[in-house]
Parts: structure tokens; C-alpha cells; sequence
């Protein structure tokens, strides 16, 4: 799947069009707007080869109002939008909680720390997101597949819950998902 991901959006170097924007020389919010119309918002939580996403190469330049506005842009389209659509509302509010400490901090090691603590925040999110999106499709498959001859002893939605068989599969499932974050 990295390499699929890869063919399309990115380079050798595992470098999207947002890593080469935001790593240029000349950086434009209008020119992140339209790479956040025609690309895939949730590429902006990419790392390149060198273990960066796109919004570390920010860090590296003087922190001016264009850069700020260059980083709200992206990790408000990158982790608010996207926690928005998930319907968690409190991920969402801790998420422009850290993005307004990020934006206001001046000194540049602070900034890397509290971009890090961001990045490591979508990644568990995106984690517990898909384990319960797994979590509810095995309780559907279960319901579904018992339909037609339902078991006295699983004659309510909380039995179908229990005997999907989540407990067992969503472990194996987190420790594939830990080794692909860890890529």
C-alpha cells in the first residue's frame, strides 16, 4: 500500500506536492489552497523518507505571519476538518487548542515539540477511528449473517457485539496498524 500511496502523490523521496511547497523557497497560501482543492487533504499526515510530514519544513524558516497563516491553513484542513467530519467534537476542540499554542509559540524547538504532539494526536485518532469503524463492521456482519436463524442466546444487539469476534481481531488489526504508523 505505501508504494500505491506513493506512486500517486509522491516522489522518491516520499515527498508530496505539499512536502515540495512547503519546503520551497517560496511559499504561498494561495498556491496550499489549490494543492488542498485537487489533492487528498489526509496526504498532509504523510512522512517523506526522512520521517517529515509536510508542515515540518515550516519549522525551518522564520516564523512570520505568512508562515503561520501557511500552517493554519494546513493543519486546520489536515486535523479540524477531518475530526469535524468523524463527529468528535472534543478531538476537534483539542486539536485548535494545540494549533492555536503552535501558532502563538515563539521559540522554534517549542513549535517542533507541540507539531510532534499533533502529529502524534491524528495518529492515535486515525487509529481509534479505524478500529471502530472495524469494530462496527464485524458487529454488522454478525447481525447479518445470524438473521435468518437467530440463536436464543444471541437474541439482542449486545450478543452480536459480543460474539463478532472484535475482542479477537481488532488486536491483530492495532499491531498492523502500529507497524504501518511506525513506517
Amino acid at each position: 500500500e505505501n508504494a500505491r500511496k506513493h506512486h500517486c502523490f509522491a516522489d522518491a523521496f516520499g515527498m508530496t506536492p505539499f512536502h515540495v511547497l512547503l519546503s520551497s523557497a517560496t511559499r504561498r497560501v494561495d498556491l496550499l489552497g489549490v494543492l488542498l482543492e485537487n489533492c487528498p487533504s489526509h496526504i498532509l499526515g504523510w512522512k517523506d523518507r526522512f520521517g517529515k510530514r509536510a508542515t515540518d519544513y515550516l519549522l525551518g524558516f522564520c516564523w512570520t505571519e505568512d508562515t503561520r497563516s501557511l500552517m493554519k491553513l494546513a493543519l486546520t484542513v489536515w486535523t479540524t476538518d477531518r475530526l469535524q467530519v468523524w463527529g468528535h467534537e472534543a478531538w476537534r476542540e483539542e486539536s485548535l487548542r494545540r494549533l492555536d499554542e503552535l501558532l502563538n509559540e515563539q521559540n522554534q524547538s517549542q513549535r517542533e515539540r507541540l507539531l510532534g504532539n499533533i502529529g502524534a494526536a491524528m495518529e492515535r485518532y486515525e487509529r481509534f477511528e479505524a478500529t471502530s469503524l472495524l469494530e462496527l463492521w464485524l458487529w454488522k456482519m454478525m447481525m447479518k449473517s445470524t438473521l435468518h436463524h437467530v440463536d436464543s442466546e444471541v437474541s439482542d444487539r449486545s450478543g452480536y457485539r459480543i460474539q463478532c469476534g472484535a475482542s479477537f481481531i481488532i488486536p491483530v488489526v492495532l499491531i498492523w496498524l502500529n507497524k504501518v504508523a511506525q513506517e
